[in-house]
């Protein structure tokens, strides 16, 4: 059968602390779109209505999983912004089910819930990681912070504005959380 094109029925499992389903098990992301349209699918991100996001990074769509498992591109991302080549590393979704993409480098790219885009250059040239606080803040986790060498973290708010708080003095971070307060660990 020929599939209607920007969608594709998935049959999806997530590793979901619902424990009235015993028999589901774990399944690693890329078991997970075995046989979907996702050639290198990276992050996972959760929105209000239950609406898993992940982005194919090698042609940089946006996908949305929604619960019953229909898949929808929401958005496929430029190759370039700012004059700095699109990778996507990592995707959030904040409170506002704001879609956040995180690029390899300098860029956070926004698309709101009526799929317009914008985007922030954060100054950081290799970015690891990002997620929010409970107020909307982004951390980003990355190297080589406005020019300076070595590790450290960025704050950028709702509104894009971007704010160093470590500029070099994180040893070789790989990865942060933040808990149900809007603390990093």
């Amino acid at each position: 059968l020929p599939i209607p094109a920007g969608q594709v029925q998935l049959n999806v499992i997530l590793d979901h602390p619902d424990t009235s389903v015993p028999s589901q098990t774990p399944a690693s992301m890329q078991k997970l779109y075995a046989g979907a349209p996702l050639a290198s699918p990276i992050g996972g991100s959760y929105d209000s209505a239950g609406n898993l996001y992940v982005v194919n990074s090698s042609d940089r769509k946006v996908i949305r999983i929604a619960p019953n498992g229909v898949a929808h591109v929401l958005a496929t991302l430029p190759t370039t912004l700012s004059s700095f080549s699109v990778i996507p590393r990592d995707v959030r979704v904040d409170a506002l089910d704001n879609v956040w993409i995180l690029n390899t480098t300098r860029l956070m790219i926004k698309i709101r819930p009526d799929g317009s885009m914008s985007h922030v250059v954060t100054g950081i040239t290799t970015q690891r990681q990002f997620d929010f606080d409970a107020t909307g803040n982004a951390y980003v986790l990355g190297s080589n912070i406005n020019g300076q060498s070595g590790n450290g973290l960025m704050r950028v708010t709702p509104s894009g504005s971007v704010s160093t708080l470590v500029s070099n003095g994180l040893a070789s971070p790989v990865g942060m959380v933040a808990d149900g307060d809007g603390h990093f660990v």
